[in-house]
């Protein structure tokens, strides 16, 4: 295989990856070519035979793909992990140097992450679309576009399926696996493995030190402060209305919480906590909770396995070696850059159980899909996202249609083969049932009045907006299995099971 043999061609270096040298760069790529690298930034020996100013067949590509999903542990991996890392720092450093005095300072306010900056400021300083309003009266479904947002128009989010569209274009100009492919720097080589757009630009870098997912601005506060205080309320107060709207309607919880499901006046769900935050780091819930504007506290919490990564982060953000004591030496890094906000570790489950939310803020993350599990819960009344929605880039990877309902296409995602070529219409998988939030009693929405004020890591000059607010509101009441066979027995005796014979309890 392609992957074997052309690691073991290079030299290996103990304690690190292989990787070429200064003087090996300036003799095997053109000048014009390291101009478009960030100062610093030096392949590795598996990366750079796809840099090469000769081309590489595509074939090539093809087989490290391969090998790259077939074993996650190759050589080849591990040097494109170590460059990933490389590109983001070494692209940062030169935005860093690069700044003017004005912009320096604007850049320390925007790493301290204990407030927020205004959302105009932060898109002037990374260089990215201005902001353009919502449409007034948004369409009750998700509507995407083919093309990435014009400047001046109404907002427009950006799907998945338009940058993968991007960094697949010099995959879908050769003609054959025998053509070749004239790759310049290491984004388009890494964005072609991963069948995905990934900007590798400042904000990427910040977000991989910070391990924030997203960059709330002054703005994107006060809408979703607005929104969950208004939509509690509206639950709180349309509760009553919405279990009698049920043909099944529940007496009473069981004995074990009814003395809590008493003190909460009737409601199924917590009115202490009827907010809670899953997946994030506690910035965004810390945020809420300090504007002053919420009558209710937002609960934060994380899974285990979440806290561990998190925990590794921090450990290396703390001691402020190496990479960070340079941005900290440039002055753009604030002592609250280092902030390590509260944040529960406790299972998706057992948070459920314990604080029984009536909303549940979904931040950016990629696991097993977690979204049926919220929906499900009997408490929850409304779900809201917050990333890259519609796509594997969020909730369920490589199955959208659990978290979302959505199938590959021009306004979702792509699914791309083992080939590197777009799955046809005719292969794609069809679906015969309905999506999992129907069938659950869900109907989406998109939230645009907070969508156009995202900001994800991952915009850019060429692509804004890939972040979006979507919602899941429940329309029918919630009945367990249990309760329902009661209600059953009760307005229908005749189709009770214990009034029934064998055979009519088998038919049914």
């Amino acid at each position: 295989m392609f992957c074997c043999t052309f690691t073991q061609a290079c030299r290996a270096q103990p304690g690190g990856v292989p990787r070429l040298d200064v003087s090996t760069v300036k003799r095997m790529f053109p000048p014009a070519q390291v101009a478009q690298w960030p100062p610093g930034y030096l392949p590795a020996c598996g990366v750079a035979h796809f840099l090469s100013p000769d081309g590489v067949p595509l074939a090539d590509v093809i087989d490290c793909h391969r090998d790259m999903r077939a074993d996650r542990r190759c050589q080849l991996q591990r040097d494109f992990a170590a460059d990933y890392t490389m590109w983001c720092r070494a692209t940062l450093m030169d935005f860093v140097r690069r700044l003017n005095e004005r912009d320096r300072r604007r850049m320390k306010r925007f790493c301290m992450r204990d407030r927020t900056m205004h959302d105009a400021e932060v898109r002037e300083l990374l260089g990215l679309a201005p902001y353009v309003a919502p449409r007034a009266q948004p369409s009750q479904e998700t509507v995407g576009t083919s093309a990435a947002p014009k400047w001046g128009s109404c907002y427009e989010f950006t799907p998945f399926a338009v940058t993968q569209g991007h960094a697949m274009l010099p995959v879908s100009q050769c003609n054959g696996s025998d053509a070749r492919m004239y790759l310049s720097t290491f984004p388009q080589i890494r964005n072609i493995m991963h069948t995905e757009f990934d900007s590798m630009g400042p904000a990427r870098a910040i977000a991989l030190l910070s391990g924030d997912d997203f960059f709330p601005t002054a703005e994107c506060l006060q809408e979703l402060v607005l929104y969950l205080r208004s939509r509690v309320g509206e639950i709180i107060a349309a509760e009553k209305a919405f279990r009698g709207s049920s043909l099944f309607t529940e007496r009473g919880r069981d004995a074990n919480d009814g003395d809590q499901h008493e003190a909460d006046a009737g409601q199924p769900f917590s009115l202490d906590t009827p907010v809670v935050s899953f997946f994030g780091n506690g910035r965004l819930a810390w945020l809420l909770n300090n504007s002053g504007l919420l009558p209710f506290p937002v609960v934060p919490v994380q899974p285990p396995e979440y806290a561990a990564r998190r925990q590794r982060r921090n450990k290396h953000l703390l001691s402020r070696d190496g990479f960070v004591s340079e941005l900290f030496g440039h002055g753009v890094l604030p002592e609250s850059f280092t902030t390590v906000f509260p944040c529960e570790t406790i299972t998706v489950p057992d948070a459920l159980r314990k604080y029984r939310p009536c909303v549940v803020l979904v931040e950016p993350h990629v696991d097993r899909d977690w979204l049926c599990d919220l929906r499900g819960f009997y408490t929850t009344r409304e779900v809201v996202l917050l990333g890259s929605v519609d796509s594997p880039a969020m909730c369920s990877f490589g199955f959208p249609f659990l978290s979302f309902g959505v199938m590959a296409g021009p306004t979702t995602y792509w699914a791309y083969n083992e080939a590197l070529q777009r799955v046809s219409a005719a292969e794609r998988i069809q679906m015969p049932v309905d999506p999992p939030h129907v069938s659950q009693g869900y109907a989406r929405r998109p939230i645009d009045n907070i969508s156009s004020y995202l900001i994800s890591p991952n915009d850019c000059y060429a692509f804004s907006y890939q972040h979006r607010c979507l919602s899941f509101i429940r329309k029918e009441y919630p009945i367990s299995r249990g309760r329902c066979t009661e209600a059953i027995c009760n307005t229908s005796p005749e189709l009770c099971p214990s009034n029934m014979v064998a055979g009519e309890k088998h038919q049914i």
